[in-house]
């Protein structure tokens, strides 16, 4: 049997070097996978050949240290000259995949899509999708303005339900939700920049499932899902997080994202069905929520009129 969430939880406590812990089947044979950060020797490791009766593929990755989660500030040399479009402020309807900023806040992220879901109100309501550590980071309240990256920071949306990550528990999502109405219009449409209109019909992560991103930084990246149902450490850099039930992803031809592209929408490719929330990541992998869980969360629905 694969190993069940609750133990690959119990491999991150007990090897405090692993980032990552999933299982992955192999032309059939089913292996237990442990990340660990490129400078960490095997014979510092310690993690047996086999676990539950499962061998044990220990990966190094060539440029993390650790997983993190993808905030970034503005004017980072990161972003990639060829997505100037995913940093600059957009007409209305504005498409997911662009930048967005709480005002006042010293971080970008990515306006994942356009929603609808169930307000602090219980009342169903347009308006956008991205994470928690994007819109709020604890730092914001309910109906704090977000924006536009422009010299005047135009307000697209207004902060209205989250999901905040505990450090003290086992987090499975980190996410956040909007309000688009702005002087009684949406602001915000069902189009991903640089891709077609979302799917309504939400899908499953599994193994080698083709997907794409569009995100603030890297813009549109193309990858496959690696893993599915992981147990992973996020060090949002005061705090490190557990979550378990998380997907992961590798681009096909580079990074499939980086700082910055927080908040992204992960869909299939081709048929851009909801897959996977962005938030975190590290080197080559990318980390998501499943989608079916935010759905859960908020009540979302991407049935766009």
């Amino acid at each position: 049997m694969p190993l069940d969430k609750i133990q690959k939880l119990q491999i991150l406590k007990s090897y405090p070097t692993a980032q990552a812990v999933y299982t992955l089947d192999r032309d059939g044979d089913e292996t237990i996978v442990v990340v660990l950060p490129h400078e960490q020797q095997p014979d510092h490791v310690n993690v047996p050949d086999t676990l539950a009766g499962l061998p044990v593929d220990i990966e190094f990755d060539s440029e993390f240290t650790d997983l993190r989660f993808y905030p970034n500030r503005p004017g980072n040399p990161l972003a990639d000259p060829n997505t100037a479009q995913h940093r600059s402020c957009h007409d209305e309807p504005i498409p997911g995949g662009v930048q967005i900023q709480p005002r006042t806040a010293r971080w970008v992220g990515t306006l994942g899509t356009a929603c609808s879901f169930l307000d602090g109100d219980r009342k169903r309501q347009w308006g956008l999708l991205s994470n928690w550590h994007v819109l709020c980071a604890g730092a914001f309240k309910r109906r704090h303005p977000l924006c536009q990256p422009d010299t005047t920071n135009p307000v697209i949306a207004h902060l209205d339900d989250w999901h905040p990550v505990d450090s003290s528990l086992t987090n499975y999502i980190d996410a956040a939700v909007a309000d688009s109405r702005i002087d009684g219009l949406h602001s915000v449409g069902p189009a991903i920049l640089g891709a077609s209109r979302v799917h309504p019909i939400p899908v499953h992560a599994e193994l080698n499932l083709p997907v794409m991103k569009s995100g603030r930084t890297t813009g549109i990246t193309e990858g496959l899902c690696v893993g599915v149902a992981a147990a992973v450490k996020i060090n949002y850099g005061t705090f490190v997080a557990a979550f378990v039930d998380q997907d992961l992803f590798e681009g096909t031809d580079q990074n499939f994202s980086a700082a910055g592209d927080s908040g992204s929408l992960i869909f299939t490719d081709p048929g851009s069905q909801p897959v996977s929330l962005l938030f975190a990541g590290g080197g080559r992998l990318t980390i998501g929520n499943p989608i079916r869980r935010v759905i859960q969360r908020f009540n979302l629905r991407f049935n766009f009129p």
